[in-house]
């Protein structure tokens, strides 16, 4: 290549690099390769090059493995057009490893392209080419601005001299890239050079102007006020939308946002602040000013960010700990145990776990908690297993972990090298784990089932409407979320109650324990007791607990037992109440000798009135048997529902109406969360229903007088009188045509 076509002399940039470096060496730019053309004797002894190294290529020089690196740093400042740095091993022969730090400049033909490349590489151990390095990599190449690093070295100097605050201004060019690729890279780096240049004139004195990227520019004000700072900014603006750019009868006109931030916190969070402060300029469009202010979201990603960082530093320092807490198994009396994580921190106190779990999940770190978890309940097994006795301990599995090769890692072979069953143990997963993949979901449940774990959902309830998913996995059992139970009562929160009576029965025809979660008063665990829930969690009975303390707390719950036992009068635990309860309703419904006789005209009449009083197309009076529901009367059932005077009791809605003994209304079975599920609604279509109990002058509870819709309807509390009128009409018909009820 003839000289006449260089933009400089690389005999002579060689000739001049020599004389003040050991290392020196003139690459020539192939198509496909670099060509050692000169090198340093230095160089070429410490390079392990041969002495007819000229004319030959990298590849030709070194193995694939060194050559395929190098190349790739050569043609990175091929490419760049400007200097670049890397460290690497040097190519010297010898038993230990060596590393280098080295520069390659481009020399440019005159058309801008890449001719040669010099490179100066230095061992680390000579003080002056290190001097040289540093003062390079300080600055930009382009603009002979500071760079990001040198701003941050400036700022932090500042703050920690002076103790006074800095402001920040963040300025980016609004289409540069468009430009650029109009312009060319050697125009556009000519324009960058130009802007720089005019934009230091308008900045006010002691401002330190640097490039950050490639059309990002960062002013730091160092003592100045905000006001200063965004009146500085505007001066800019103005600068730039006064600049022109002429190349080839074309005139370039430019625009730009900038973001501002201050204070005395370190040149990383400034810079951050001022950046995102002009991100959201760039929202409001073209010559935007934006201060950076710092609301709740992202004092919120700041917060979070710090106790991630705790976090990790707390796995590393042993700080978290395992509760646990006991749940009563109410059909075999005896108690189980959930472990939580716990975590006191000696800088931040105590952490609850809703604060620091999310962070977690949202991390890896929630598997070194979970191994942390599930490792310290293996051990205390085995230390403690007095405390333990044969209860089954519930441990918590996040959707991050929902995958094999982590399941059997965290569970199913840690268990196995403790040498604890893992029938000692209940999984508890999520309805969303399930729900994103469920193939997948059902195949991970029956894997861990064969391992020998208990699968339960957590929090059911509250992520899927529809119940039926239940039936298509393996499931062990379900933990309905704390939100229902807290608000559990028959006569408060009926639809709390409501909606607990139909999951506890719903999961015991699919065959599935229930537990009850969030257990906090006397009344609700009665509650519970009556409708035979299996399982009882909450701070009624206890409290989280350090291991221990574990026995104390197991003696509190077995004290609340008998306590239950005290006020049902010395029967039976297992909700002989209920059972109690049931059969004095049968036997009153008995009472009646009303059972499985023909249809009456009095009974008939009622429900044609009902019919007529509320224009509605079907009603019906029915009676709730030990196991079905039985029709008594009904009036306007399609011919096409065939005929029938019974169905199973435990699928229907009327059940809930008695077992209750409140009025039920659901205005629209398709959009109830709970009954759109039923077969009344599901297999005759029905939208609307109401329901009142017919309840006996002793309060029992031993049918319903029911009103049906194929269409939706309102329904006032007037509607709700005068349905409750009618079924006065029916126990009257009831105590005079039945001379057993003693009336």
């Amino acid at each position: 290549m003839k000289e006449s076509l260089l933009r400089a002399d690389p005999d002579y940039l060689f000739e001049f690099f020599q004389k003040l470096y050991k290392m020196v060496f003139l690459m020539r730019v192939e198509d496909d390769d670099f060509t050692y053309v000169r090198v340093s004797e230095d160089a070429r002894r410490l390079a392990s090059l041969p002495e007819d190294f000229a004319g030959r290529t990298i590849g030709e020089m070194y193995t694939k493995e060194v050559a395929e690196p190098l190349t790739a740093q050569y043609r990175r400042a091929e490419e760049a057009g400007e200097p670049v740095f890397f460290s690497d091993k040097m190519n010297k022969e010898t038993n230990v490893a060596a590393y280098a730090s080295s520069i390659l400049m481009p020399v440019h033909t005159v058309e801008g392209k890449a001719a040669f490349i010099i490179g100066i590489t230095s061992d680390l151990s000579d003080q002056a080419l290190s001097e040289v390095f540093t003062s390079i990599e300080d600055f930009d190449y382009l603009t002979k601005l500071p760079n990001v690093m040198r701003l941050r070295s400036e700022m932090n100097a500042y703050i920690s001299r002076e103790k006074k605050p800095v402001q920040v201004l963040c300025i980016n060019l609004d289409r540069f890239d468009i430009i650029n690729e109009v312009l060319g890279r050697e125009s556009g780096n000519q324009l960058l050079q130009r802007l720089a240049a005019e934009i230091v004139q308008v900045l006010p004195e002691g401002t330190v102007l640097g490039r950050v990227d490639a059309d990002e520019f960062a002013a730091v004000l160092p003592g100045f006020t905000p006001e200063a700072a965004e009146t500085a900014a505007h001066r800019v603006l103005d600068c730039i939308n006064r600049f022109r750019y002429t190349l080839r009868d074309m005139t370039f006109t430019l625009s730009a946002c900038i973001g501002i931030s201050g204070g005395q916190e370190n040149a990383h969070v400034l810079l951050t602040n001022a950046s995102q402060a002009m991100t959201e300029a760039k929202m409001f469009g073209k010559n935007t000013v934006r201060l950076y202010q710092e609301n709740a979201q992202t004092v919120q990603r700041k917060e979070e960010l710090m106790l991630e960082l705790e976090l990790m530093r707390a796995l590393q320092e042993e700080e978290l700990s395992v509760a646990y807490q006991p749940k009563l198994d109410t059909k075999n009396q005896r108690v189980n145990l959930e472990v939580l994580a716990r975590w006191h921190s000696p800088h931040l106190g105590t952490i609850p776990p809703g604060r620091f779990i999310p962070i977690a999940e949202r991390s890896s770190l929630i598997e070194k908690v979970t191994e942390f978890v599930f490792t310290r309940v293996c051990e205390d097994q085995l230390l403690r297993p007095e405390a333990f006795g044969d209860s089954v301990t519930a441990v918590n599995v996040s959707a991050n972990l929902f995958r094999k090769d982590l399941l059997k890692r965290l569970f199913v072979d840690t268990a196995s090298s403790c040498k604890i069953p893992t029938s000692r143990f209940e999984l508890e997963i999520t309805e969303g784990m399930l729900m994103e993949d469920p193939e997948e979901g059902r195949r991970l449940v029956e894997y861990l089932r064969d391992e020998g774990f208990r699968v339960v959902i957590d929090d059911f309830g509250v992520s899927y409407s529809s119940l039926n998913y239940l039936a298509a996995f393996p499931l062990d059992g379900i933990k309905i979320d704390q939100s229902f139970i807290r608000k559990i009562d028959r006569n408060l929160n009926k639809k709390e109650y409501e909606i607990v009576s139909f999951i506890m029965q719903l999961a015991k025809r699919l065959n599935l324990s229930v537990t009850a979660e969030g257990v906090e008063t006397e009344d609700q665990m009665q509650t519970l007791l009556d409708l035979q829930c299996e399982e009882l969690q909450g701070y009624f009975l206890s409290r989280p607990v350090p291991i221990r303390q574990l026995k104390k707390a197991v003696a509190q719950v077995h004290a609340h037992l008998k306590e239950a036992e005290s006020r049902l009068n010395g029967q039976l635990f297992t909700s002989r109440k209920g059972k109690e309860e049931e059969q004095r309703r049968l036997a009153a419904l008995r009472s009646f000798d009303i059972l499985y006789t023909d249809f009456e005209e009095r009974y008939n009449r009622i429900t044609e009135a009902v019919r007529a009083a509320f224009q509605a197309p079907i009603s019906y009076i029915s009676f709730i048997t030990e196991e079905t529901q039985w029709l008594k009367a009904k009036s306007g059932f399609p011919v096409s529902w065939g005929v029938f005077r019974e169905v199973p009791r435990e699928n229907t809605i009327c059940n809930q109406v008695v077992l209750a003994k409140q009025p039920l209304v659901i205005e629209d079975l398709a959009g109830d969360e709970i009954y759109k599920e039923s077969d009344v609604h599901k297999e005759f279509g029905i939208r609307f229903y109401a329901g009142m109990p017919l309840e006996t002058d002793t309060g029992e509870a031993i049918g319903t007088l029911c009103l049906l819709d194929f269409e939706p309807r309102r329904f006032t509390e007037k509607d709700r009188e005068l349905l409750a009128a009618y079924r006065h009409w029916v126990m009257a018909e009831l105590y005079l045509g039945s001379p057993g009820t003693g009336k």
